[in-house]
């Protein structure tokens, strides 16, 4: 079972997403929150802090575990599980490192609501992360 961790970037009313590449196997061309594959026994909250700053070039430093998710299509990428955490505080200003990731964006929740979303609990995590 892969084990991930991801990072509900808040800033005021908005959530930081980052639209997966078109050349991703796993959810190409969707808009995800940023973080990755935990590596080894790697804790998923260590993941987050190494994720974050590999691909966004911040330190995560005020930031909580809110929720843990099932892969929404098992039969066709396996089993995972998805810590998310909600992060309230870095360092840094966020700026896309490598290609996983072609474009970033601030956005509202009504904003959220019309993009192709990686997962289809993301949604209800932005709500509570926001409220």
């Amino acid at each position: 079972m892969r084990t991930c961790a991801g990072g509900l970037l808040v800033r005021g009313r908005t959530l930081l997403l980052a639209k997966r590449s078109d050349e991703r196997v796993f959810y190409p061309a969707v808009w995800d929150v940023p973080g990755g594959h935990c590596d080894g026994n790697e804790a998923p909250a260590a993941t987050l802090v190494r994720e974050l700053h590999e691909e966004l070039g911040i330190a995560a430093q005020v930031f909580e575990e809110v929720a843990v998710l099932g892969e929404p299509r098992p039969t066709e990428h396996g089993d995972a599980r998805y810590h998310m955490f909600v992060v309230r505080g870095w360092t840094g200003e966020p700026q896309l490192q490598g290609s996983e990731h072609s474009e970033l964006r601030w956005v509202s929740l009504d904003e959220a609501r019309s993009l192709p979303l990686a997962h289809p609990e993301y949604l209800q995590l932005f709500r509570a992360a926001l409220a």
